[in-house]
């Protein structure tokens, strides 16, 4: 409290208030974060969307590369190895969650739903996509009671025999995605395939094409 104004204006009692509703994260999870097995580490994605954000609106002139200028994961490094210096780290348990309804979508806590845009004809991912599910991923670290709803999409291009069929299989590739570098069970997910029946933009144009071939994800928390 007494490094940050925020919290120093607001005063001990108030501060103290606010307290219980964070989760300290443990090793396993400052592990995902940091990368302290080797992996890509999540804080690496967010600190690189965060900083095209920040230049986008003029906060800052240049991005910061690489990422590692911006954090000392020095002392975590060190507790890992000393933690697990006779053992195998801990393999981070699958997420079960009970199946909910496709109309419970219509419940999602997000206002905005998360967009995966795809090439045409394509239901795989590609490096944009999962950067923005790697920030989905942080975003949802700590929240374990959530369902995710996930809707895949076409543009009007071609039959609805083939858009459909598509359509789920980018609901798929998403799905897949969260399963493995989230540790969520297939109860966790809705999937289901639209088609092109709701475009979010005109098919008239090849930029209202692209924005219909995506996947919507919402967050449904019970």
């Amino acid at each position: 409290m007494e490094n940050e104004p925020v919290y120093s204006g607001l005063g001990p009692d108030v501060t103290r208030q606010g307290l219980p509703t964070v989760k300290w994260a443990d090793l396993i999870e400052n592990t995902k974060m940091f990368g302290l097995d080797g992996k890509p580490p999540l804080f690496d994605s967010i600190f690189d969307k965060a900083g095209q954000a920040w230049v986008r609106r003029g906060y800052i002139k240049q991005t910061v590369d690489p990422p590692s200028l911006a954090k000392d994961d020095g002392f975590l490094r060190e507790v890992y190895k000393e933690a697990y210096k006779d053992s195998s780290p801990p393999i981070q348990p699958v997420v079960s969650c009970k199946p909910i309804p496709r109309s419970d979508c219509a419940k999602a806590v997000m206002t905005k739903p998360i967009n995966i845009h795809f090439a045409l004809g394509k239901s795989d991912l590609d490096a944009q996509a999962t950067q923005v599910l790697d920030g989905l991923l942080t975003l949802q670290t700590f929240t374990n009671d959530s369902n995710f709803c996930v809707e895949g999409n076409t543009d009007n291009i071609g039959s609805p025999t083939v858009n459909v069929p598509l359509s789920e299989k980018r609901a798929e590739s998403v799905v897949e995605y969260l399963k493995q570098h989230y540790n969520r069970a297939a109860s966790c997910f809705t999937a289901s395939g639209n088609g092109p029946d709701k475009p979010v933009a005109s098919n008239s144009t090849p930029q209202g094409q692209a924005m219909n071939r995506r996947t919507d994800i919402k967050i449904v928390t019970k």
